[in-house]
């Protein structure tokens, strides 16, 4: 499956590579922004820079006179845990958005986190959106695509929410753990 997937999608290296290369250029201004954690401002934007990498770039059909303008509507419940592992299809587009989620969810409570919130949760219907509104692209739009993305993207956002608060009670252990001394030895 993974070989198929490559196999369809030509333009994953260049993609990745240009990801890598804008989180490299853009995560410590933005994470100054954010007042967020260097790291988890890199996995933002590598993780949204792989989305947009893997699912808006030119098939492996692109531009060919045959491409049609589609989109798949089904109503399907969540794969469970064992098919994501499987690396099919549904599993790779759930696994897609894990990361990103994490780092939305990691992020410290703000207003801008509660906007990157709002907005990853539209992106699935965006990109599945602009795939089809590209045929020539050779992308497939597909509603299941979008519940495998919002069910990557949820457990992402719980497991980065779980890391900050985890986190968050290690800093406070630290700092709490001097009995309370003031500046002024008080």
């Amino acid at each position: 499956m993974i070989r198929s997937f490559l196999d369809s999608t030509p333009w994953l290296w260049p993609a990745l590579a240009i990801a890598v290369a804008v989180s490299l250029a853009t995560f410590r201004p933005l994470a100054r922004r954010l007042h967020a954690p260097r790291p988890v401002t890199f996995l933002l934007v590598l993780g949204l820079g792989g989305i947009l990498g893997l699912t808006l770039t030119p098939g492996a059909e692109a531009f060919s006179p045959f491409t049609y303008q589609d989109c798949l509507v089904e109503f399907v419940r969540p794969i469970g845990f064992g098919r994501v592992l499987n690396l099919g299809e549904r599993g790779l587009n759930v696994l897609l958005f894990i990361p990103f989620g994490v780092a939305v969810g990691a992020l410290p409570w703000s207003r801008a986190k509660g906007g990157l919130l709002v907005g990853s949760l539209a992106l699935p219907f965006v990109v599945e959106g602009i795939q089809y509104l590209v045929p020539a692209f050779a992308r497939s739009c597909s509603t299941v695509d979008v519940v495998d993305n919002l069910t990557g993207l949820v457990i992402g956002v719980a497991i980065g929410i779980v890391v900050q608060l985890i986190i968050g009670l290690f800093a406070r252990r630290a700092g709490g753990g001097r009995g309370g001394e003031t500046s002024d030895g008080a």
